[in-house]
């Protein structure tokens, strides 16, 4: 057997009986073997494996400790092939602890495609257990008790095939991100045979929304998925219209090939008001160059029962095909079609400062049919969201005006940061929809600039003025910050590493304030 001139320098050899139920912890040092060959045994302290451990088919290790942390040059076998097997027959490692979260460091490299793997990892602690490095399950992944914290890291499962994940619903899931998009389940080799292949994901440990995925080709490719909370249309957050989240999924091996099966799933509760008043007109959307589709596609589907194949009351789900659209990177969610009264109105807005105080809001219409009302929204520097300024009411005569109706509202604004205003349409009817946004520059004098635009791959981002420049941000078109460069008295930073994209760089002041944002195409 492999390196068995090393066994008498482990800390701990444990070969599995009936005598031998529990130990205190395992030590296994580089190219050194442990074997637990059979039965059942309790690890009640941490482990840490820089060498093999070898887990017989029939085995079951209870851990009841706080961290099993791999190395990436460890190896976890069974006892096939003289106890060098890899290919997911092992045996069972169950986390059982349910008085504290147990910490899992998988040490798999998923660039490499190298590292240990568990062959069954059984989730059993009411606490849950938390990735502290990308983890992989050869075998099964069985969630009876708790939730698995992603927490920015990659869980592997399966094994030139999908894998098994077993047990999962609205309570024992993957908690993938919150705020931002943080941890990612990829499952390997899905192919046409495998049917709609399950992603059990929630973006927080309350949100559950999980991800169905059906490759409809007979070659089997590698999935991966993430969630995150809030929609984003460049700044905007699309939270009323949508069920307030964003799904990545990726194809590894053959991006933008096949025709894929998405089914996205989301609890009720997280749908914003202007989406739960129309349900029936809720579709997959894509995210494209042009920003979030803002029709339904040509053909969609809203299925009645969530993808877990269980009662799950609460959560609607929605289906859609995508033919050769699924790249190494795309962005999905579910938002609503709803009777726009902006299609019934010819709207112009801009907006200007007239002097540190004040700012004109000047806006026209022709025609102007069925509007009721107009409510002019703001959006400060310092805020996080729109908010309502006032109520402006229509100036067409009996409903339908089909001339030329001029508005102007001065509002007091003495911000120093760029300002945002956009017009909220009221029909006599309670539908609404929304004008395009405008902004306006804060009352001092300063002058913000990135150049080249477009940028091949490397460009500035300066100051010209006095303005307490802080911090410099770049984000993704959805939202997304990828860098945050410190200023530190500068007048100019440097941006490159970017591939090739649209990409929003904002200026921020020293109390978290934003200055102003610029778009720059990176080709």
């Amino acid at each position: 057997m492999r390196y068995n001139h090393h066994i008498a320098f482990l800390t701990i050899l444990v070969l599995m009986s009936p005598a031998l139920k529990s130990q205190q912890g395992i030590y296994v040092p580089s190219k050194a073997k442990i074997f637990f060959k059979g039965d059942t045994a309790t690890i009640g302290a941490n482990v840490i494996n820089r060498g093999e451990i070898c887990i017989g088919k029939k085995a079951v290790i209870n851990f009841t400790s706080q961290k099993w942390v791999n190395d990436p040059q460890s190896e976890i076998t069974d006892e096939a092939n003289n106890g060098n097997d890899v290919s997911a027959n092992g045996g069972i490692v169950r986390f059982t602890s349910n008085s504290f979260r147990q910490l899992v460091g998988g040490g798999y490299n998923p660039a490499t495609r190298k590292g240990p793997s568990f062959a069954h990892l059984y989730v059993e602690n009411k606490n849950g257990i938390e990735l502290v490095g990308s983890t992989k399950v050869s075998g099964e992944l069985r969630l009876s008790s708790g939730l698995v914290y992603l927490n920015g890291n990659l869980l592997v499962v399966g094994n030139g095939n999908p894998g098994i994940i077993s047990g999962y619903d609205s309570t024992h899931f993957l908690v993938a991100g919150g705020d931002t998009l943080g941890g990612m389940l990829l499952r390997e080799s899905l192919c046409n045979s495998n049917g709609m292949v399950m992603f059990p994901l929630g973006s927080r440990a309350d949100a559950y929304s999980p991800a169905g995925i059906h490759c409809k080709s007979a070659a089997g490719d590698d999935f991966f998925a993430g969630v995150t909370d809030s929609v984003f249309s460049g700044p905007y957050n699309l939270a009323t219209q949508s069920v307030n989240k964003t799904w990545l999924i990726g194809k590894v091996l053959r991006p933008g090939a096949d025709t894929v099966e998405v089914q996205l799933q989301h609890e009720n509760s997280d749908e914003g008001s202007i989406f739960s008043a129309n349900p029936a007109n809720a579709y997959v959307c894509e995210f494209g160059n042009n920003g979030w589709e803002t029709s339904p596609p040509a053909s969609y589907t809203a299925i009645p029962n969530p993808v877990t194949g269980l009662p799950q009351t609460g959560s609607s789900i929605n289906s859609r095909t995508f033919n050769n659209t699924i790249f190494s990177q795309s962005y999905l969610t579910v938002l609503v079609s709803v009777p726009s009264v902006a299609a019934k109105v010819g709207l112009s807005l801009t907006a200007s400062r007239t002097d540190s105080s004040n700012v004109d809001v000047i806006w026209q219409t022709h025609p102007e049919v069925n509007n009721h009302y107009f409510l002019l929204q703001r959006k400060l520097s310092t805020d996080n969201a729109f908010v309502n300024i006032d109520t402006i009411n229509s100036k067409a005569p009996l409903t339908a005006g089909y001339g030329t109706l001029n508005y102007n509202y001065k509002d007091g604004n003495t911000d120093h940061g760029i300002t945002f205003y956009r017009l909220m349409m009221v029909s006599y009817q309670n539908d609404s929809s929304y004008s395009q946004t405008v902004a306006v520059g804060g009352g001092l004098q300063v002058h913000f600039l990135t150049w080249p635009n477009p940028a091949p791959g490397r460009f500035f981002a300066g100051m010209n003025g006095h303005a307490d420049v802080r911090s410099v941000t770049v984000s993704d078109i959805a939202g997304r910050m990828l860098r945050k460069l410190d200023v530190n008295g500068q007048n100019i930073v440097e941006i490159n590493g970017l591939i090739p994209g649209v990409y929003v760089v904002t200026f921020w002041s020293a109390n978290g304030t934003i200055l102003e944002s610029k778009e720059v195409l990176v080709i």
